[in-house]
């Protein structure tokens, strides 16, 4: 079989274009399927039973073609693709090519096991395991295995066909307590361990069954920081023998062994089960109890993600008013919550495959990443720009200008800064080439009204920091980081700063930009309106700066625990003022660098 995918893949999800190949002959058809598959966010886990992809993991994918709509047919061994997460989150055929599927009927297979890599010589028999010490925090996950079947002979002519990830092995959680705290410290819990488990196993990938092994060994599970959170483990599904040590629970030199009840101890496939443990050593007696309470749950209930397979055809959009002297060779377009990665650029027009789930759906364009033949970087801001996907979109492409919305403030320096001019209250740039597409951006909303320190104890109140740069805040901000690191502090104890912690990338703008903002004023204020954000009121708000400031007086200085502050206008200049850090509260209007 002569196979072929195409693949332009995002941090939440991944395109591909099925097409059909050529041998086939130019009259067979020319409709391609798109293949869209979708994670939870990247390199997270927790304990609530969520598995993800992270970086370096692999996913195998297997298309089966059939020649009839009859039953599903296993797949070959040259229907294998291999998967791969890069360091964006983001999913890639590992050998980077390109592998056509024609018009049949399809039925598709997946699965993951965050250390599988190899692909399976069986696929009637993929080897699978768990692994015994799964007490380290993410080690549990390293023994989910998670499985996908579509196969119900789709045509591409069809709706989107939609694969959900699902577990197959099984969850086990203790919530231990005692009633005999006197006596049990379960503070000095050690150990929680399942026994007498089969560990290995085989899976067969078109019945979705799991044929057990032979080996048997224990797990150790992970004990918490805080036990209330529960224990957790995965198991094979498997029934431990009546009358056999399932589970063993370690209290300092005391040992709790429950054996398994009749019937046995069992685990079924996307199970999890809720065990309520109760240890218990009566006082003066060697007398100890396990009271034991299980319930059972779905654990496939947690969708771990979908492949979903539609329509899909290559677009093609052209750009124009591209800055002289920059080529772009490559991009990454970002629509809503889906990016598509790596999207080729070649004589001012890119094409890819246009990731739409509906007919005719227009999709919006918010970013883009463009790439240049110089090996530079840019970011491009657009106002919900819309896209057709049939061959006629355009994406214009000039340098931003001082008020222009950009991301999620406004623009207020075009091009690199280099300078000041004390004159004209202006910041000089320079904007030869990719660098007129950076410059820096002021929130359309005031941060508020704080201070500067919480009170006059703090270290930055009684010296100077260092936050002596004053053309980019931003530096002032990672002075402040490692001062703060070097006394012990807490940024809590900074307010104005602490309020940046949940805004990536934002800083407090230092005394040049602040003067270059208000000197802009009426041009920013226009574009605060249409953002529905706060205007610039220079005459009667005070609007602090990064920088640092040291007063003097007959040549020496006197107070060291003050900022620059800007407003109060009086002459028509902007004026600066000195700024207690601790008892002067002042407007923050914060601004990031693009």
């Amino acid at each position: 079989m002569n196979r072929k995918l195409l693949v332009l893949l995002t941090t939440f999800a991944l395109f591909g274009a099925c097409k059909h190949d050529a041998e086939r002959g130019e009259g067979f058809g020319g409709q391609e399927i798109r293949i869209r598959y979708e994670v939870n966010q990247p390199g997270e886990v927790s304990r609530s039973g969520v598995t993800t992809i992270s970086e370096g993991d692999v996913v195998h994918l297997y298309i089966a073609e059939r020649d009839e709509e009859e039953a599903p047919v296993l797949p070959a061994q040259e229907d294998f693709n291999k998967m791969q997460c890069s360091a964006d989150g983001s999913l890639r055929f590992e050998d980077g090519g390109s592998h056509p599927y024609p018009e049949n009927p399809i039925d598709l297979y997946a699965y993951y096991q965050k250390e599988m890599t190899e692909q399976a010589a069986d696929v009637t028999a993929i080897p699978v395991q768990v692994y015994a010490d799964q007490s380290a925090e993410g080690d549990e996950w390293r023994s989910d295995f998670l499985y996908a079947v579509a196969a119900n002979g789709y045509r591409n002519q069809q709706e989107p066909i939609t694969m959900t990830f699902k577990h197959q092995f099984s969850r086990v959680k203790f919530t231990i307590t005692t009633d005999t705290p006197s006596e049990l410290d379960l503070s000095a819990l050690s150990a929680v361990e399942i026994q007498n488990l089969v560990m290995d196993g085989k899976f067969n990938l078109q019945t979705g069954q799991l044929t057990l092994g032979t080996t048997e060994e224990m797990v150790t599970a992970g004990i918490p920081e805080v036990l209330e959170e529960g224990v957790t483990a995965i198991v094979l599904p498997q029934t431990i023998a009546e009358g056999m040590a399932a589970f063993c629970f370690r209290v300092g030199e005391e040992e709790f062994v429950y054996e398994a009840p009749e019937g046995g101890v069992v685990f079924e496939a996307g199970k999890q089960y809720n065990y309520e443990i109760c240890l218990n050593h009566y006082a003066g007696l060697s007398q100890k109890e396990i009271l034991v309470n299980m319930t059972m749950e779905n654990w496939n209930e947690v969708e771990m993600g979908t492949i979903m397979i539609s329509k899909g055809e290559e677009a093609t959009v052209a750009l124009e008013d591209v800055v002289e002297g920059v080529t772009i060779t490559k991009a990454d377009l970002h629509f809503g919550n889906a990016v598509v990665s790596d999207v080729p650029v070649a004589d001012g027009k890119m094409k890819f495959v246009f990731p739409r789930l509906v007919e005719d759906e227009v999709l919006t364009l918010k970013q883009a990443c463009f790439y240049t033949a110089g090996g530079e970087s840019f970011n491009y801001y657009f106002n919900d720009k819309q896209l057709i996907g049939n061959g006629a979109d355009v994406l214009s492409l000039p340098a931003p200008k001082i008020g222009d919305s950009w991301g999620e403030g406004v623009v207020f320096v075009v091009g690199e800064v280099t300078d000041y001019d004390a004159e004209t209250g202006m910041l000089t740039t320079d904007t030869e080439g990719v660098k007129a597409y950076k410059g820096r951006m002021i929130a359309a909303k005031k941060l508020g009204v704080v201070k500067w320190t919480m009170s006059g104890t703090q270290e930055g109140y009684k010296n100077l920091i260092g936050m002596s740069d004053s053309l980019d805040g931003d530096a002032n901000l990672q002075k402040l980081e490692a001062f703060i690191a070097s006394t012990g502090e807490s940024v809590e104890d900074y307010p104005i700063y602490d309020a940046l912690q949940v805004l990536d990338g934002w800083y407090v703008p230092s005394i040049c930009e602040m003067f270059h903002i208000l000197t802009n004023q009426e041009i920013l204020n226009a574009a605060f309106v249409v953002k529905g954000g706060d205007s610039l009121d220079k005459r009667n708000e005070n609007y602090t700066s990064s920088t640092e400031y040291a007063f003097y007086v007959d040549g020496r200085e006197t107070e060291v625990k003050s900022t620059c502050v800007v407003g109060q206008m009086t002459t028509g200049k902007n004026k600066v003022a000195p700024g207690d850090k601790a008892g002067f509260t002042v407007v923050a209007r914060i601004v990031k660098a693009f």
